[in-house]
């Protein structure tokens, strides 16, 4: 699979956009705001491998989920889509917040806009999470690195103290 099929599948599921009967976007304006995202992420942060991305085209190479996958390269792109198409919901929803109010009758939609602050400050939140990650050495973000060496301490535990490896 290539970058605009795995790419896609994990942007999809990032803005709940899962349903194939009835997609809200179609698979080519996702790979474009994907282009637009990787654009951004990399012009704004450094990474080993140099990718040729080219918005008017909708194209990425080299493509980074094929060997070696650029794990780091993939997060940052399908988070920062993802705050692009939130984004997007936020204002066009924002625009059609309307409130009739007809004798009794209330027809309120400012609410549906409100509501989408949260999703949208959440992204955000995540993308710039992962971007200081990554910024400070902490490359592979969500994996470890699990190391034999560690320094001796004294490791406090219930009052008692140990003496260990840490």
């Amino acid at each position: 699979m290539s970058w605009n099929s795995q790419m896609v599948i994990i942007l999809r599921d990032m803005i709940f956009d899962t349903d194939p009967s009835a997609y809200t976007y179609t698979s080519g304006r996702l790979e474009q705001v994907l282009v637009n995202a990787a654009y951004w992420v990399y012009t704004n942060l450094d990474f080993a491998q140099t990718y040729n991305i080219d918005v008017e085209n909708v194209a990425i190479s080299p493509d980074p989920t094929e060997d070696p996958v650029d794990y780091d390269f993939v997060t940052l792109v399908c988070l920062r889509a993802t705050c692009l198409v939130l984004g997007s919901e936020m204002r066009t929803n924002a625009m059609r917040a309307v409130r009739v109010t007809d004798g009794p009758s209330v027809i309120d939609m400012t609410a549906v806009s409100q509501n989408m602050k949260p999703l949208y400050d959440q992204a955000m939140k995540n993308f710039d999470q992962a971007k200081l990650a990554y910024q400070v050495g902490e490359n592979n973000v969500g994996k470890s690195v699990l190391s034999p060496y560690g320094t001796d301490m004294i490791i406090p535990y219930q009052g008692n103290y140990y003496y260990g490896a840490r």
